[in-house]
């Protein structure tokens, strides 16, 4: 994942990401629909910067930032801290942003980005156990955030969020390392954004479930998303929540390689109210795998837990909505060696599924609920992390090793930054994975792919939140577009209940209609085709609208398709 040019913090980018801000039960729209509408909101905060801001240049050392920082009182309203690629900037004292909004950002051009560490005071005393405590709203793009500075100590909270409602806003940035929790949010309503992100190496080697990228401190909160992010080498949970709601959740475009437990603590799938988790690509979950089920009538235990409100919070499951659907699941072959090595000696293990039967019956019992086109894939990616010295842990820990030893991808010496990342998870444009997510997108994180997927991507409006999220028990239902990305034409494949008149339109991104496909009756069965033409297309991302007229009825369905020339 290489770095990119700085898009600044325009307006555009400060005020987007507001997700909802009022209370939900009062909403003119139906409550299930708002998980989808403020899933939407997130793309505006990728539009570029639409105005110039008061920019800072900080000079690179131990204590500068602070500096800089606490010595800025004539503070402009827009001001941003800008530092230099490849820089190292040691955060000697707390920064706490206490009544002004914080930004900093990498510099505009290429290279490696700025990191920011808990530097040494001048007494050589270590920053205290966080370097943000942050009481405002906070932007960061394109840093390198180390947990550990040049002595090798390490921070258990790198930052925590203490202000109710505030927003953190995340793009391109990095955050290695961690032995407990890097964010905590310890404040009511917050909006957490991370998009073109990496949380690598937040590891314990004692099995807990500590090593946690965001961590909830008994709170309400408004939106998590995490978006076009990878997660590499979490030894606990990804999210871990226990507040009394969690208004809206979205994990969309992510790469997750190797956790040490679930992706989001039992109580997050009881008290979240909407959940969307699409198109991501998860390898290698919960690595200490389980136990084999007694009874072969029960699915393996999974890693995406989801289930009925057990909170008193004023809301019923009908205000809720779970989408669970085209993401990739797979454990790769060495781990699986080891999982077939264990059993053999009498220690049967077996891999975490994805979902398990408490998501599936959920799903099955509650309408607002999309659990589909979730499949196993066995993708060989292009330089994947080496997970000789992680088997090797998971070895030494079962068999009760009070040193069982320890791991990291990349270097085992967090600091200096290991930049750019080692590990390239892109993979063949041949492999299914390339064009199973909706849009016929690769499944992932798209920045390991070249930019031209993520640009389209972003142009299409980023997630793909139309009706295509509907129940496939509606009978009606677009599969895919194949070749996705096309050059020419592309078949759509669908299933419908009924015969019908089909047509399919073809719209831009502003919304024109530039193609249609004639109306014709098709017959009821699963995997219909209807072929599209797209050689007169310019390059770009296209909305497939696809109608199905019967018994005075009319039925619609939706999907993207990207031209490249």
């Amino acid at each position: 994942m290489a770095t990119r040019p700085g898009r600044g913090f325009g307006p555009d980018l400060v005020v987007a990401f507001t997700l909802s801000t009022v209370p939900m039960r009062t909403a003119t729209l139906p409550i299930r629909r708002l998980g989808l509408l403020a899933a939407a909101a997130v793309a505006l905060a990728l539009a570029p910067a639409a105005a110039a801001q008061s920019e800072l240049a900080v000079q690179p050392g131990n204590g500068t930032l602070n500096e800089a920082i606490e010595n800025d009182t004539a503070r402009p309203a827009d001001r941003v801290y800008v530092l230099q690629r490849g820089a190292y900037y040691g955060v000697t004292r707390e920064i706490n942003n206490q009544g002004y909004v914080l930004r900093i950002k990498a510099a505009d051009g290429d290279g490696n980005r700025p990191v920011i560490y808990p530097g040494i005071d001048d007494t050589g005393t270590p920053v205290a156990s966080r370097y943000f405590n942050l009481a405002s709203d906070t932007y960061f793009d394109g840093i390198y955030f180390l947990a550990v500075n040049n002595q090798q100590g390490e921070n258990a909270t790198s930052f925590a969020l203490n202000k109710e409602a505030m927003r953190f806003v995340v793009d391109d940035c990095v955050f290695q390392g961690g032995r407990s929790r890097l964010i905590e949010v310890n404040s009511a309503e917050t909006k957490l954004l991370f998009t073109n992100s990496q949380f690598r190496n937040l590891i314990r080697n004692d099995g807990s479930s500590n090593g946690r990228p965001v961590d909830y401190r008994t709170v309400t909160g408004d939106s998590l998303v995490f978006q076009n992010t990878s997660f590499l080498n979490v030894s606990g949970y990804l999210v871990r929540y226990d507040g009394s709601l969690l208004r809206n959740v979205v994990f969309e475009h992510n790469t997750i390689y190797v956790t040490g437990r679930e992706l989001t603590t039992n109580s997050f799938g009881t008290q979240t109210l909407n959940f969307r988790f699409t198109n991501n690509l998860v390898v290698n979950p919960y690595g200490l795998g389980q136990a084999p089920e007694s009874d072969p009538e029960n699915l393996r235990d999974g890693v995406i837990r989801f289930d009925s409100l057990d909170v008193p919070n004023g809301f019923t499951e009908a205000d809720r909505q779970l989408v669970i659907r085209n993401n990739g699941y797979m454990i790769t072959d060495d781990l699986q060696a080891y999982y077939d090595q264990r059993t053999a000696s009498g220690d049967p293990l077996e891999s975490y599924a994805l979902v398990d039967d408490e998501v599936f019956e959920y799903a099955a019992a509650n309408p607002s609920a999309v659990l589909r086109d979730n499949g196993t894939y066995d993708v060989d990616f292009t330089t994947p992390p080496n997970l000789d010295d992680y088997i090797a842990w998971l070895g030494n820990f079962r068999n009760g090793s009070t040193d069982p030893g320890t791991w990291t991808f990349g270097s085992d010496d967090l600091f200096p930054a290991d930049q750019p990342p080692p590990e390239d998870l892109s993979y063949s444009v041949t492999n299914p994975a390339y064009t199973a997510a909706q849009g016929g997108f690769p499944l992932g994180d798209l920045n390991y792919f070249p930019p031209a997927v993520l640009e389209a991507y972003e142009a299409g409006g980023g997630l793909a939140v139309s009706s295509e999220d509907g129940p496939v028990e509606r009978g009606f239902a677009i599969r895919t577009a194949y070749p996705n990305p096309t050059t020419g034409a592309a078949t759509v494949t669908f299933d419908l209940d009924a015969a019908s008149a089909v047509a399919l339109d073809v719209y831009d991104s502003l919304g024109r209609r530039v193609l249609t496909a004639a109306s014709r009756t098709v017959p009821a069965g699963a995997g219909q085709q209807v072929a599209v033409d797209a050689s007169a297309l310019p390059s770009g991302v296209y909305l497939l609208r696809m109608t199905a007229e019967a018994g005075g009825s009319t039925r619609v369905q939706t999907s993207r398709l990207t031209v490249v020339r």
